[in-house]
């Protein structure tokens, strides 16, 4: 629900940035494990291959998600950042 009382608005933003902080470290943790994980055998030359594309792509992630988190600083309104939530 909107409240009219600054303070409150000011802890559900800040526990709204908090949610979304620990969100994108359980992302940089998954991806971070996914990079690490054993090569196989057989698909080790197609890893090679494809290494290049994959951190591109991995990078592009990245920039993404600091934009967006950068966007969602940037909302005041609680009821919008409610309806996100």
């Amino acid at each position: 629900e909107a409240t009219l009382d600054l303070a409150e608005r000011r802890r559900i933003r800040s526990a709204i940035r908090e949610l979304q902080r620990q969100e994108l470290e359980r992302d940089e943790e998954a991806l971070a494990s996914k990079r690490f994980r054993p090569e196989r055998g057989s698909h080790q030359q197609d890893d090679k291959e494809n290494w290049p594309r994959s951190r591109r792509l991995e990078e592009e992630q990245q920039e993404a998600l600091a934009a967006l988190s950068r966007q969602l600083e940037a909302i005041t309104d609680v009821e919008e950042l409610t309806k996100l939530v």
